[in-house]
């Protein structure tokens, strides 16, 4: 109801918000308001880019069940420990040696696709990656921008 309120009030208003924003509960209560909301999501299952496309249709062909973010972020993590275990060789795999590894790496989708998106990860151990923000089009369609990883 608020979706519908804040178009009432500003019609041109752009509402902006995370990925629950973009729920279908939320797009069905809102209705024809829901058009030109836009969220920010950093890892969705479903944007039209070729290596999170390959993991929902193998997810779906393997759990007969659409991928949420969760889902994604535990088979790159998976993809993640394998590459600083690897990078970490012939050393022991410690947890501040994988840290380290993967702090010192850039892990390209080329080369380790489970990773699915190139990503390095600053001092403090965050991510930097490609991020994506979802925007309602009308016949309930999603267009999606693709924001850069941050530099610096």
């Amino acid at each position: 109801r608020i979706i519908r309120a804040a178009r009432r009030l500003a019609p041109e208003l752009v509402l902006f918000g995370t990925a629950d924003l973009l729920a279908p509960a939320v797009l069905e209560a809102a209705g024809d308001a829901a058009l030109g909301l836009r969220s920010f999501a950093s890892l969705p299952p479903d944007a039209p880019i070729g290596p999170l496309e390959d993991f929902r249709a193998s997810y779906l062909a393997q759990y007969h069940a659409e991928p949420d973010a969760p889902a994604m972020q535990g088979y790159i993590a998976l993809s993640m420990l394998q590459a600083a275990i690897q990078l970490t060789a012939p050393a022991t795999p410690t947890g501040p040696a994988l840290a380290a590894a993967l702090r010192a790496a850039t892990l390209r989708a080329a080369l380790w696709p489970g990773i699915l998106l190139d990503t390095s990860w600053d001092a403090t151990g965050q991510p930097h990656r490609a991020a994506f923000v979802a925007e309602v089009l009308p016949a309930n369609g999603l267009g999606w921008s693709v924001l850069p990883p941050l530099q610096g």
